[in-house]
């Protein structure tokens, strides 16, 4: 029998993405949307500044104007679905877990509780699924 190969934190933590792995590809994708906006800004500034200003066409400065707004716009609401969608996620899976870790914690022996101080296990409980709360949400 091949010796079982040890999991670190982030392959244990998969498996709570499991169901959600679609809105994580989505989030993905809406981050480098909202990423590449910037590159586009600047490349419409660029157009603005060769083939509006210089070239002294006030109908080209406008419509760059306008697609430089609306990239603007689209990258605001493209970050903003990005961080709700995100959020939704990374709370869905630290109940998941709060629920694990409880289903966990009422299995154990009796003996396992005279053994170890109550106050410890639920410090330990709360301030490790805190701070993985902390980094979903962030």
């Amino acid at each position: 029998m091949q010796p079982e190969t040890p999991r670190t934190g982030l392959s244990r933590l998969w498996r709570y993405t499991s169901g959600r792995r679609r809105r994580l590809a989505l989030v993905m994708v809406l981050a480098g949307l909202s990423s590449a906006a910037p590159v586009a800004g600047w490349s419409i500034v660029g157009d603005a500044i060769d083939n509006g200003i210089r070239a002294g066409d006030s109908r080209r400065l406008a419509y760059d104007l306008l697609a430089y707004v609306a990239i603007g716009l689209s990258a605001w609401v493209l970050g903003t679905a990005t961080w709700l969608l995100l959020a939704g996620i990374g709370q869905r899976i630290v109940l998941d877990l709060r629920r694990d870790l409880f289903e966990h914690l009422t299995s154990l022996s009796l003996r396992y509780f005279s053994e170890q101080k109550a106050g410890w296990i639920i410090a330990r409980l709360t301030s490790d699924v805190d701070a993985l709360s902390d980094v979903l949400n962030q």
